[in-house]
């Protein structure tokens, strides 16, 4: 595993970067919109026009990445990030950030698909759960990075926003010059699949699992309601803005301690009992959530003590914690069961239906408040987990395992390219070494030479004399 996450080394920092500049926006744009004089609603519309414009760029990029690859698709979308982080600084109004957003939601898209299909194409299903957990941890570490800079920054100066976009283009640079090869994604027809397995395809949605297009749609509900709607809720509620940004850093840090051991154990079980399990946990602390929000102060509150702060910080980096790395199982389970030549789709297809919950979580919330007041983020999350569970617990039980005795396709092409990989290797030490044996016998040669040289003529003298 080791020599596989070396060699995808180049494109997860790109990825990292790109998440530090996109998680800050995230956080940033709401409290300046209520710092303008806006509510919670408009913080959830801004958030629901990043994930439209998320989901649409599921549907119009994947005839992109097949036609150009990898590498160029990232470097287009990069290119868009950093012209919409720049026009922000400028931009007045909530329909131009709500369409600065959009088109920010669609590079995205294409930026993570491509990374996606190029890390799931690279590691072989045996430790894909893995590979996946550490490339998730290094994104939500880049995640926590972002909030300390808001703490230390002016959110909004046209100097913070450079900064930010200069993040998108050092990205661009590091995937153009990375040496590492991206993997073939031509078109063509679908392999066979292993048995119990059944792909079903329809345009540029590819849906290898239930489950995990379900799993997939209930992490974006959660992960956007909480980094996108908590930030303007605690503000209503007089938490100071340091406070709130230590809170979403709590969120990614506690995301960060569970992941590669979920990412470990997505190898080790079947993936939709591990779903089954993090959901009712979530749901479980989304309850002491309620009971929280109901009896709510600001975080940080001098007369709390220090249970102001510790226990508000624990729920929701435990919400966080337990539902953000539902979305790398749910890749493992879909790429499992995927081929080379739906790689793409499949990546995008699993994004789609993340955006497509990051819509309905935000719009959940905007619409139960006026029903339920501040109860709604947690009580929308409670009931989330509990169905996502019923449906996993389902699946798990009424539907048996594929067998994984026989190898995936995509293995298939993973091995043959660490074959080649190998052999080419191995062809150039031997002619590294050829060369060093060369360069040291040329001295012996040259001594063995003169010395013969030097005998022939003291045996001429001989004669002579």
């Amino acid at each position: 595993m080791v020599r596989i996450i070396a060699s995808l080394s180049t494109l997860i920092a790109a990825a990292v970067l790109v998440q530090v500049a996109n998680a800050t926006m995230t956080t940033v744009l709401p409290l300046q919109l209520i710092a303008q004089g806006g509510d919670q609603s408009d913080a959830a519309l801004l958030a629901a026009a990043y994930a439209i414009g998320f989901a649409l760029g599921c549907f119009t990029e994947p005839p992109r990445i097949q036609r150009v690859g990898y590498i160029r698709a990232i470097a287009a979308a990069a290119a868009v990030c950093t012209i919409a982080t720049i026009l922000y600084a400028f931009a007045t109004g909530l329909w131009l950030w709500l369409f600065l957003r959009l088109c920010m939601g669609m590079a995205i898209a294409s930026i993570l698909a491509s990374t996606d299909g190029w890390i799931n194409a690279t590691a072989p299903s045996a430790i894909r759960g893995s590979v996946i957990a550490v490339y998730a941890w290094c994104i939500s570490l880049g995640s926590i990075f972002s909030q300390l800079v808001i703490l230390v920054a002016d959110s909004l100066s046209p100097v913070f926003m450079g900064g930010l976009a200069i993040a998108f283009n050092v990205s661009l640079v590091l995937v153009a010059l990375t040496r590492s090869a991206a993997p073939d994604i031509s078109l063509g027809p679908v392999m066979a699949q292993p048995r119990g397995l059944r792909l079903r395809m329809r345009g540029a949605i590819a849906v290898p699992s239930a489950t995990a297009v379900a799993a997939a749609f209930y992490s974006g509900l959660v992960a956007t309601s909480l980094t996108s709607v908590l930030p303007s809720l605690l503000s209503e509620n007089g938490t100071s803005t340091n406070w709130i940004a230590i809170a979403v850093a709590t969120i990614f840090a506690v995301r960060l301690l569970f992941q590669l051991p979920i990412g470990v154990a997505a190898d080790r079980t079947d993936n939709r009992r591990l779903i089954l399990g993090l959901s009712l946990g979530v749901a479980l602390v989304g309850v002491a959530g309620v009971v929280l929000v109901i009896n709510a102060q600001p975080v940080g509150a001098g007369g709390g003590g220090v249970a102001s702060v510790a226990i508000p910080l624990l729920i929701v980096g435990l919400l966080g914690g337990l539902s953000m790395p539902v979305y790398a199982v749910a890749q493992s389970l879909a790429f499992n069961r995927a081929s080379p030549e739906t790689l793409v789709r499949v990546a995008t297809t699993i994004l789609l239906f993340w955006s497509l919950g990051s819509i309905a979580g935000p719009m959940l919330v905007a619409a139960a408040v006026p029903l339920v007041g501040g109860v709604a983020l947690p009580l929308v999350i409670v009931l989330a987990s509990l169905l996502m569970a019923a449906l996993s617990g389902l699946r798990w039980r009424t539907r048996a395992a594929p067998d994984t005795s026989v190898p995936v396709p995509s293995d298939i092409a993973v091995t043959s390219v660490a074959a080649t990989t190998s052999m080419a290797e191995a062809v150039q030490e031997d002619a590294e070494q050829a060369e060093e044996a060369a360069a040291s016998a040329a001295p012996d040669a040259a001594a063995m030479a003169e010395g013969d040289i030097g005998d022939e003529g003291e045996d001429r003298q001989k004669q002579a004399d």
